[in-house]
């Protein structure tokens, strides 16, 4: 069962948020909140990433497959 997480789509509010706030307010509220929002981001950004990308699930054998040499089926019989 796939349940959505929604941690993309709150990131893109948080950037447009931001983007409001530093068009209205003040230098100070916007050094305050420029590292929680940018590393929300990078977080949920990243974290998608690699969780698509196979984390640490990565077959270490260098592209060779997992299966053994001699039960690869375009192996012939000697």
């Amino acid at each position: 069962m796939n349940t959505k997480t929604y941690k993309r789509e709150l990131a893109v509010v948080l950037i447009v948020w931001f983007a409001y706030v530093v068009e209205t307010k003040d230098a100070e509220i916007i050094n305050m909140l420029v590292w929680p929002v940018f590393t929300y981001m990078a977080l949920a950004f990243g974290v998608d990433w690699w969780g698509k990308s196979g984390g640490m699930r990565k077959d270490t054998s260098l592209g060779r497959g997992s299966e053994c040499s001699s039960q690869h089926p375009d192996r012939e019989d000697q």
